[in-house]
């Protein structure tokens, strides 16, 4: 039975914790080298070499013309996806044709001229494509070439999830060591500094992390529902992490809540998060623009199959695991996850994985031993509620691969494969940042790790070192990427 008592949402709240820690001048350099590296991969990049960008481009240039439902697009957008994406010769190094490239260029945007758009990213909401298509349709009212507008976009991107960055190092300021070192993993930076869903998505969350470090209210269950209902609307796997609601329904039960309000937020948490994806597949039909693969894929017939062998499913989570740690980048590997950049075709030197991990884990023990502080607030108290939420987080990460997974055996998988192919690794990277950014607040609040009164850009030498060692970690990895991707598409 949950004990009751009176309800008071700001009891338990941490005000020894400073609500503004201003950043180090180290983690200022850090952040200045990342944003430039990350511009130097948008310049050698080619156009639409990272994963799907030629049908997000579509998507944004649709956006871009004010058509939220993906009906049309500009009728020279198809030539200059066949051209600048059919520059690429594999028979020959560098790969990539200039000359198709110096063609490209010189297609414009007729506004009038209009075609009905077919792209498999049409699907996908607006949200996620708002930032680059305002950045495209304001390139594109200077100059009518549709090439330079993709790099606008891309610019205008990665502009954004590095002050959305900025903004998270203030929010989280005994995670910061952690989140650099996350955002500066080579695939994070193709991902949000090319055309993708991943800027929207990391954003959400961070702000789902951080709704939820807050005292139980109505308010603060209805935000992280909130939070979750918008990136179910990007991608439907992430649903199971309305989970994160329900230690703070437990916490306003036990305060005694109004019973008929609590009725109603309860059922909002059922409600919330499908409503917005329901809606907006209601408006959309996924299989005007759903492909099938050439190789034996059906979906409907892939379902039987499992309901005929459901001892099948043992196999395939097997061979999954057995995957990750082998070298077909569509089968969910371990080292797709941190940089197989271009459309899975550059594959980085070992050094660079293991300067990567190590910067992952440099991060998180310089934020442990940096005495950095702890989050200002932590909504569960007692040894039960934590073990509750950490099942819960632990359920939910769970399902999410396990979606993930399933999407792709029956859509992009041969009927009665031993395999899941279409799983890429960067499809974990939401899950790992959620995963970082709260199992590093339940270890810190478990020490009862406190900030010390360090000035704000003079550093004692052992909190200095821990954020030098994985920055240069970091910078290490990502000039690795930036050289290999130039490498392999032109020099």
């Amino acid at each position: 039975m949950i004990s009751k008592r009176a309800f008071n949402p700001e009891e338990t709240e941490d005000l020894t914790q400073p609500k503004h820690a201003p950043l180090h001048a180290a983690h200022w350099v850090w952040l200045v080298t990342l944003f430039w590296l990350g511009v130097g991969y948008i310049v050698v990049l080619p156009p639409f070499q990272s994963n799907d960008e030629a049908g997000h481009w579509e998507r944004t240039m649709s956006v871009s013309q004010g058509d939220i439902l993906c009906d049309t697009i500009v009728t020279s957008a198809a030539p200059l996806v066949e051209v600048a994406a059919g520059s690429v010769n594999k028979k020959r190094v560098p790969i990539y044709d200039r000359e198709r490239l110096r063609k490209a260029t010189q297609i414009r945007e007729d506004p009038q001229d209009v075609v009905p758009l077919h792209t498999t990213a049409c699907h996908y909401s607006p949200l996620s494509y708002i930032v680059p298509a305002i950045a495209t349709r304001a390139s594109l009212a200077v100059n009518s070439r549709l090439l330079p507008s993709l790099y606008w976009a891309r610019l205008a991107s990665w502009v954004t999830m590095v002050l959305v960055l900025i903004l998270a190092l203030h929010m989280f300021p005994w995670a910061r060591l952690s989140l650099l070192a996350f955002f500066s993993i080579p695939e994070v930076v193709q991902q949000t500094a090319a055309l993708n869903n991943e800027l929207l998505i990391f954003t959400l969350c961070l702000a789902l992390v951080k709704t939820t470090f807050g005292p139980a209210s109505a308010r603060r269950v209805l935000a992280i529902l909130l939070w979750v209902a918008l990136l179910t609307l990007t991608k439907i796997v992430f649903i199971f992490f309305a989970v994160l609601a329900i230690p703070h329904l437990i916490t306003l039960y036990r305060n005694q809540y109004p019973r008929f309000r609590f009725v109603l937020l309860s059922l909002a948490t059922l409600a919330i998060p499908i409503l917005p994806w329901k809606g907006w597949y209601t408006i959309v039909d996924v299989h005007d623009y759903l492909w099938i693969p050439p190789w034996g894929v059906d979906p409907d017939a892939q379902i039987e199959f499992l309901k005929s062998r459901p001892s099948h499913v043992l196999t395939l989570a097997k061979n999954q695991l057995l995957n990750t740690f082998k070298d077909h980048h569509l089968m969910g590997t371990w080292r797709s996850m941190f940089g197989v950049l271009g459309t899975t075709a550059v594959v980085l030197p070992g050094w660079t994985y293991a300067a990567i991990l190590t910067s992952l884990g440099l991060g998180a023990v310089g934020d442990l031993a940096g005495k950095t502080g702890k989050p200002r607030f932590w909504p569960y108290q007692s040894n039960k509620e934590l073990v509750l939420v950490l099942a819960l987080i632990g359920l939910a990460i769970f399902a999410s691969l396990s979606a993930i997974a399933f999407s792709m055996y029956l859509f992009f998988s041969g009927v009665g494969s031993d395999d899941i192919l279409g799983v890429q690794g960067r499809y974990y990277l939401p899950l790992l940042l959620l995963a970082m950014i709260i199992g590093l607040a339940t270890m810190l609040r478990l020490r009862g790790q406190h900030g010390s009164d360090a000035s704000p850009n003079r550093l004692p030498f052992k909190r200095l070192a821990w954020t030098l060692a994985p920055m240069v970690c970091s910078v290490a990895a990502l000039c690795s990427a930036v050289a290999e991707v130039g490498r392999h598409f032109w020099w």
